[in-house]
């Protein structure tokens, strides 16, 4: 019986760290270090996408977008998210 052996997938998200404005714009990068092909998907807070409260973020490219006024907390934690 074959043995199938699931590999992890490294993703890092440039910059690590960034200050955004409300309103204002920033992308991020996700660089992936695995040999399988893979798709990167982007969240903002947990959420796929974002939404008007936390920023949104589009899927591939990254770009986030923050919200035009600052949300409580004013830290959100934006995620590139890995699907083979």
């Amino acid at each position: 019986m074959p043995r199938i052996v699931v590999l992890p997938v490294t993703v890092a998200v440039t910059p690590a760290t960034q200050t955004v404005y409300a309103g204002a714009m920033r992308t991020f990068m996700a660089t992936r270090y695995e040999f399988l092909h893979t798709t990167v998907t982007w969240s903002v807070n947990g959420v796929a996408g974002g939404n008007s409260t936390v920023g949104m973020i589009s899927i591939p490219a990254g770009a986030y977008t923050a919200p035009t006024t600052v949300p409580s907390p004013a830290t959100v934690t934006v995620k590139a998210n890995v699907r083979r």
